[in-house]
């Protein structure tokens, strides 16, 4: 029952005639409006529940930055995620949440030391604060050497990522990172053959030839 209703039937009868009842259906609806706010005001201190121009307000509390790419049903689920993300921030735990968040594959997130017994890439055993996060499963692909395009026109190097992309994920694995780490997200690509180029003398080139390519976005 509506509080319109519930005040039209609790009005004395003499005073229940057509000016009565729009005076009392008058209150009513006052109180009815009144219960839908608050009902609104509510809802929106929960993230599954408030309205889409709240989100904003949850996105600015949790710190968690919404993307070109995000509807409005992921930023959601980002921003409830949030509350399982931050008591990791600093840890391998962390860095591997918010990277699934973003809608990437991580198989490991690999400290210097744990290369182990295989040396870190530059062989570097002795750089204990560095990390790699290892991601197989991504939307980019590597940008071949002999595509087209001239050095410094504002692409990435190395894949087809563009570079407010790069930007966006550096700054979102950055707030998770340890500020002491320095750290590695490193792209693997499944790789036909070398990139090197169709013709010689490049095609002569062994990387990504016999093995899967990998790219190296650094994060400090």
């Amino acid at each position: 029952m509506t509080y319109r209703r519930f005040q039209i039937d609790i009005t004395p009868a003499p005073l229940r005639g057509p000016n009565g009842q729009l005076w009392a259906g008058g209150l009513g609806s006052t109180k009815d409006d009144l219960a839908a706010r608050a009902t609104e005001a509510v809802k929106a201190g929960y993230v599954l529940r408030c309205p889409v121009d709240a989100l904003a307000r949850h996105g600015e509390d949790t710190r968690i930055e919404r993307y070109p790419s995000d509807t409005d049903a992921s930023y959601r689920a980002r921003i409830a995620g949030a509350w399982n993300l931050w008591p990791w921030v600093g840890t391998d735990r962390g860095i591997r949440a918010i990277l699934t968040l973003l809608g990437l594959t991580v198989t490991a997130v690999v400290a210097d030391r744990e290369w182990l017994p295989d040396a870190p890439p530059d062989g570097r055993t002795d750089l204990w604060s560095r990390w790699w996060a290892i991601i197989p499963g991504h939307p980019w692909s590597l940008d071949i050497w002999d595509d087209p395009g001239d050095w410094d026109d504002g692409g990435t190097w190395d894949t087809d990522a563009t570079l407010e992309e790069v930007t966006r994920l550096r700054r979102a694995v950055r707030q998770f990172s340890n500020a002491q780490h320095i750290g590695f997200i490193r792209l693997v690509f499944d790789s036909d053959g070398d990139v090197w180029g169709p013709e010689a003398p490049w095609d002569n080139g062994t990387w990504s030839a016999d093995s899967a390519g990998f790219v190296d976005w650094r994060i400090d």
